[in-house]
């Protein structure tokens, strides 16, 4: 009995000894395999791998969400704000803002299922326009409303391109017809003795922040990169004072983004300012002119926009328009 015990235990450490070898012979040939990884690696990698790790602390968060208090937009702007604080803060007059809520209600309405209270609709447009009619960051405009940078953002993206993919741009920007065509002429026939006008054209420069890649498809002839705005304007503006650069002033004076660069990303912008345009002519639809201060405002913070040299390609048609007019002005209103 004794000896059967000896000889299982003499079997069962050979099996170990046979155990033991096999893991030793696994482990050498997987050291084998890790050093010919190594040879294999670049440089970097083997520093990146012999330079000590950084000892990372994981911090518990606080809070799951931060409350937002609407005070300054429930309590100050709704309640007590007058006519002309509500025009100096959002741009539009109180009646104006009303109507746009109703326009836009179709894609910046907050969502039908929601776990917490959304912010409602007048307060989305309201962001929006105090983002679109000042110089400000993201991080002061969410400070002013109490709302986080990532809603201001989202709210902006979101009014901009429902405003430009929604069809609702395409009915506040739009070339008149036949009919509309006919009776701008006559006005402006009656206040410049010109016929034969229905619109002023012109250009004018946005600044951009460019990509880094490319940035030079984006730099103008004065050497800073800018977005080209081309417009033609009716003679509705030009009771503002004179002309259409005075259009552009009162657009720029109104929507404020527009006189710096912005912290929007470039391929965003044009969605920016055809909204932006297209605000301006619905205020002037609605008959809500800005005020005279803003452009003064404007001028003494004037931004370098770069001088276009006349074009020198004069072509025998074009001469010939241009000599009728100067004889049609010369018969009719001599010096």
């Amino acid at each position: 009995m004794y000896c059967s015990i000896f000889l299982y235990i003499l079997h069962f450490q050979r099996k170990l000894w046979i155990f033991h070898y096999l893991i030793q012979k696994l482990n050498k040939k997987l050291l084998f395999q890790k050093r010919c990884q190594w040879v294999h690696q670049p440089l970097v990698q083997r520093l990146l791998y012999l330079s000590p790790m950084p000892h990372l602390t994981h911090e518990a968060k606080q809070l799951w969400m931060k409350m937002c208090c609407k005070d300054w937009w429930n309590r100050i702007v709704l309640t007590e704000f007058t006519g002309v604080e509500w025009k100096e803060n959002f741009r539009i007059s109180r009646a104006s803002f009303v109507k746009l809520c109703d326009l836009v209600q179709g894609f910046m309405s907050p969502d039908a299922a929601f776990i917490r209270e959304p912010i409602p609709l007048n307060m989305r447009v309201a962001i929006v326009l105090y983002k679109l009619g000042s110089v400000a960051e993201y991080r002061l405009v969410a400070h002013q409303f109490r709302v986080n940078k990532a809603m201001v953002k989202k709210f902006t993206y979101l009014f901009c391109k429902g405003m430009v993919e929604g069809g609702l741009l395409n009915t506040l920007i739009c070339m008149p017809n036949e009919e509309e065509a006919v009776d701008i002429s006559r006005r402006f026939k009656a206040s410049h003795y010109i016929p034969q006008i229905f619109g002023l054209i012109d250009g004018t420069h946005i600044p951009i922040l460019p990509p880094s890649y490319g940035y030079q498809d984006f730099v103008n002839r004065k050497g800073w990169p800018s977005y080209v705005l081309q417009a033609v304007v009716d003679d509705r503006c030009i009771s503002v004072h004179v002309g259409v650069e005075q259009t552009f002033g009162l657009l720029k004076a109104q929507f404020r983004v527009q006189q710096k660069r912005s912290d929007f990303h470039y391929t965003f912008v044009p969605k920016m300012i055809a909204t932006c345009c297209g605000l301006h002519n619905f205020c002037q639809k609605e008959k809500d002119c800005g005020n005279t201060n803003w452009l003064d405002e404007m001028n003494t913070h004037q931004y370098p926009q770069p001088a276009q040299a006349a074009n020198q390609n004069y072509l025998a048609d074009n001469s010939r328009a241009r000599q009728t007019m100067t004889t049609y002005m010369g018969r009719h209103f001599p010096l």
